[in-house]
């Protein structure tokens, strides 16, 4: 179950048992207290995620998350639109287990324009998610990475062997091969496969051929952050060793207060105001912006965020740009807290000849999780 501001991801089983998935920590409860499973606060660490859209689960049982993110909505302020437009577009995050995420896309699937992760769908011929957006038309993805059984980055002869290898076979929950899910692995599954076949008669890449690139390296795996209650305001973080790394390198989108970013006089085009800043919008010159229809351009979510930052108790700030911040040659990476608000973190491999693997999954640190 996802959130609208602040937002948070809460899963319940059958007993109305709940856990915290991605939130801020709560001390006490009926339950006792509760800890975010992924370590990650509110929003995912990234206030622009305005709420959780929407989720849902592929043929290999990866959920995909789809955010709002209402940061399109500063585009129409030069200096704030300079500032922040590379998290213009929705986030869409994917997990198996609800602790460990990776981030497929952080700019609507490279379309700023494409605020909302909005609909998703399993299909016998792939993963589709359709998003939204103010103007332009919509648009669809298709994520076919479910039926490429051996993730060679395209699918051909060998994926259609895996389902005929299985014929009349009972297939598994969220088994992949059982594409038209009537529960039996059969040759209808085979020719819906040979449909999405990447090249004419399913064969492999043809020489010169458009084969995806797969990185030389395997992606750095589970990726960890320390617990702020153990560790304090460092970040310290481990993971997995890969094989053939000569080297990791550590990235990071760390979160400011805003007054970082800018002060003084600010004109916003789209409401004809100009405003001294934050001063005018800690004392409510802004608010008539919240109401219909103005509330549709996003900078109500300016507003909030801005009057909550001047309390002390505030958990989020605003993301800046991704930073390569070290490079260490063993799995193990720790530094100061760089703000007072959690940042996200992750890592990718490096062999001796520079080649770089894919990004490892993502965290937040320090975690705000229970270990």
């Amino acid at each position: 179950m996802g959130t609208n501001r602040n937002t948070e991801l809460v899963r319940i089983d059958a007993n109305d048992n709940w856990d915290i998935v991605v939130g801020e920590p709560r001390e006490s409860t009926p339950q006792g207290p509760k800890y975010p499973l992924s370590g990650f606060g509110e929003f995912f660490a990234n206030p622009f995620n305005g709420h959780f859209w929407q989720m849902g689960v592929d043929a290999k049982g990866k959920m995909f998350l789809g955010t709002w993110d209402w940061s399109l909505g500063l585009r129409g302020i030069p200096l704030l639109s300079r500032l922040f437009n590379s998290e213009f577009g929705f986030d869409l995050m994917q997990t198996t287990d609800g602790k460990t995420w990776t981030t497929i896309s952080k700019n609507g699937m490279g379309d700023g324009g494409n605020f909302g992760g909005r609909s998703m769908q399993k299909t016998p011929f792939g993963f589709f998610i359709g998003v939204a957006r103010p103007n332009g038309g919509y648009q669809i993805f298709q994520d076919v990475s479910a039926l490429d059984s051996n993730s060679d980055g395209i699918i051909d002869q060998t994926d259609v062997n895996t389902i005929m290898s299985s014929l009349n076979a009972t297939a598994a929950p969220n088994d992949f091969r059982d594409l038209d899910g009537d529960g039996k692995i059969t040759i209808l599954d085979a020719r819906k496969l040979i449909s999405q076949c990447t090249f004419p008669g399913c064969t492999p890449a043809p020489a010169g051929g458009m084969k995806p690139a797969v990185p030389k390296l395997p992606t750095p795996t589970n990726l960890r952050a320390g617990p702020e209650r153990i560790y304090g305001r460092t970040v310290v973080l481990n993971w997995d060793a890969t094989p053939g790394a000569a080297r990791y390198r550590i990235y990071r989108w760390a979160q400011n207060d805003i007054l970082d970013f800018l002060t003084g006089t600010i004109t916003i085009p789209i409401v004809n105001i100009t405003i001294n800043f934050p001063q005018d919008v800690l004392d409510g010159k802004l608010d008539f912006v919240c109401n219909p229809p103005l509330d549709e351009l996003g900078l109500c979510g300016l507003i909030d965020l801005v009057k909550n930052l001047n309390n002390s108790s505030a958990v989020s700030g605003f993301p800046s740009a991704l930073k390569q911040v070290a490079t260490v040659t063993t799995p193990t990476y720790t530094e100061p807290a760089p703000t007072k608000f959690q940042s996200v973190y992750y890592v990718r491999a490096e062999d001796s000849q520079g080649n770089l693997s894919a990004a490892s999954n993502v965290v937040g640190g320090p975690s705000k999780g229970k270990d």
